[in-house]
């Protein structure tokens, strides 16, 4: 991998991180080398100190970065982790201000993610994946002894680095609560999988922690979470009312698991209980959790030409970049879903969400209006045309899809200002798929819907993997384009 874009460049035979128009050069002193990746609190950028020491960016979305609100509470929020001790953690450097821009510098750590390891390697066994469970904890015993909670533990935010397992993102995802048009209006931050029960109730702690650290370890010794996966309300009614399902997860570290995933958080063993029950060294635990890290952790392999950090589950990359889940609540009724803070009514809401989850939508997410409406490319694979599609897209223009095609098959497509390519998929089956960009140099938009219009997923192709996306067996309809855009893209929907 190139890790400099200028006259520092060190190669190791991979692709370099590259800038893309309109990216910063300059954050904070840090001269920026190119994107790590990008997720939902904002952009991580590959950065050189002015004494040479390479760190990870984390330049937060301008939507977030104006509202004085939510400055102050990520100033707060940094600050608190600042103070959380390196060991097995990504390093909190530096955070501030620069114009308009807020930016969080860390450690940068060399490393796939649990989730892209597992997915590629599959699940851990053995001293390895003890030695997973050892770091975790151990690093979740120092973000809590400097008064921090993580609160979005999860695959993707632990890095396994050639030292050990390393957890990034810790406290930072709180300052979205001073976020109104969050917090007021139906949304839940986080990630359904790998969150406690309290959560879904408004409600975190150092226990919330522990238990998403039950979760990670069931992932990484099964290849899933213990709840399973899903849509949101189904994944939240199984958090809260069904037994964790642990599969092979062998003794002694299934009864610890087991424990730390109690629906009462009180009934949850604390992160240095953890820590103490996995290394039995009540003297220095952190010190026997670093002896035994050094001599049983074995880094996950690296493939010749694989970039040292490997873009993750939701197509990020590097220290800091969580893509926490913002779900919106059903259109119409955001305020059924703000009040069920009580366990009750919680689950009451969940019965009624899982009866009517097929009227689902992400919010007001329709893709607008075409100034332009495109040709259709060739005859729909995808079946008879159907008379409901997302707001402004032309039915009559759907080209088929298939899983695993490129669209085109050569070369790339050409998007006027304001043009759309409308594309239509039917899956016999249910299927994870994962949305993959071509073009390197052009930010196309795209979205994701169910044939009727509602919303799953969007963002920009570039030349990134996005995903993956549990999809029901049906007719989905993919949009490439948007309002004041133009560009080249092309583009393929795989299942891995």
């Amino acid at each position: 991998m190139t890790l400099d874009a200028g006259d520092e460049a060190r190669r190791t035979g991979a692709p370099a991180p590259v800038l893309h128009p309109g990216d910063p050069r300059r954050v904070g002193g840090i001269r920026l080398l190119g994107r790590l990746g990008e997720g939902g609190m904002g952009v991580a950028f590959l950065g050189a100190r002015d004494d040479g020491r390479r760190v990870c960016v984390k330049v937060i979305r301008a939507e977030y970065a104006r509202d004085a609100r939510f400055r102050a509470r990520f100033a707060a929020e940094a600050a608190a982790a600042r103070r959380v001790a390196r060991f097995c953690t990504a390093q909190v450097l530096d955070a501030g201000t620069d114009g308009d821009l807020a930016y969080l510098v860390t450690d940068y750590i060399e490393g796939p993610t649990l989730s892209a390891a597992v997915g590629r390697d599959g699940p851990m066994t053995g001293s390895t994946l003890d030695s997973l469970a050892i770091g975790i904890a151990a690093a979740l015993n120092g973000i809590h002894a400097a008064g921090v909670v993580h609160r979005d533990l999860k695959p993707s935010n632990v890095l396994l680095s050639r030292v050990g397992p390393k957890v990034i993102d810790f406290g930072i995802a709180r300052a979205l609560d001073a976020l109104e048009s969050l917090t007021e209006s139906g949304h839940v931050v986080g990630t359904p999988a790998y969150m406690a029960p309290e959560q879904f109730r408004g409600r975190t702690e150092t226990a919330t922690d522990v238990f998403s650290w039950g979760a990670v370890v069931t992932f990484a010794a099964t290849g899933r979470p213990p709840f399973g996966t899903g849509a949101p309300y189904a994944l939240m009614h199984r958090v809260l009312s069904d037994e964790p399902d642990l599969g092979a997860l062998e003794e002694p570290l299934r009864d610890l698991v087991a424990r730390a995933l109690d629906k009462d958080p009180g009934r949850r063993p604390a992160a240095r209980a953890l820590l103490l029950a996995l290394v039995g060294d009540e003297a220095d635990p952190v010190d026997a959790s670093s002896r035994i890290l050094s001599t049983q952790w074995t880094p996950p392999p690296v493939a010749p030409g694989t970039p040292p950090t490997v873009p993750d589950d939701d197509g990020v990359a590097g220290p800091l970049l969580d893509r926490p889940l913002v779900e919106r609540a059903p259109a119409g009724a955001r305020r059924r879903w703000t009040l069920v803070a009580a366990a009750v009514v919680l689950v009451t809401a969940v019965a009624v969400a899982l009866a009517t989850r097929e009227s689902w939508r992400a919010g007001d997410g329709g893709a607008g209006r075409a100034t332009t409406s495109p040709t259709a490319a060739g005859p729909s694979a995808a079946g008879p045309a159907r008379t409901s599609t997302p707001d402004g897209v032309d039915d009559t223009t759907a080209q088929g899809i298939a899983i695993g095609a490129r669209e085109p098959p050569d070369g790339v497509r050409t998007l006027g200002v304001g043009e759309r390519r409308h594309y239509r998929l039917r899956l016999d089956a249910d299927r994870a798929v994962y949305v993959t960009g071509y073009v390197c140099a052009d930010l196309v938009p795209w979205q994701l819907f169910r044939a009727g219009g509602g919303l799953i997923a969007g963002n920009t192709l570039g030349c990134r993997q996005h995903g993956p996306y549990a999809l029901a067996a049906g007719d989905y309809d993919l949009v490439v384009g948007g309002d004041g855009v133009e560009g080249k893209y092309a583009v393929r929907i795989a299942d891995r």
